[in-house]
């Protein structure tokens, strides 16, 4: 699994009805573990998630945080599909 996304800041993805934005790792299926995910490195900056209309799929952890607070995600109209955890 070499590919993650880490976050050393804030993130906010904003897709749309029918015009989602779509993270799916190198397969055609519904196999998990294909990408490390969304890793959201608070002790290094990262802040917060933002996600409206997003899809992701394939991934060993869909999205992973170090944090104290609960503060971290804001989600709208998500899809997520073959992941191993959320």
């Amino acid at each position: 699994m070499p590919y993650t996304l880490e976050v050393r800041g804030s993130l906010y993805m904003v897709g749309q009805p029918g015009l989602p934005i779509t993270f799916v790792g190198d397969t055609t299926g519904t196999a998990q573990d294909t990408w490390n995910g969304i890793y959201i490195k608070n002790g290094q900056g990262g802040q917060l998630l933002g996600f409206d209309y997003v899809n992701i799929s394939n991934a060993y952890q869909t999205v992973g945080y170090e944090s104290t607070t609960t503060d971290v995600f804001d989600l709208h109209d998500c899809n997520f599909k073959y992941n191993g955890t959320a």
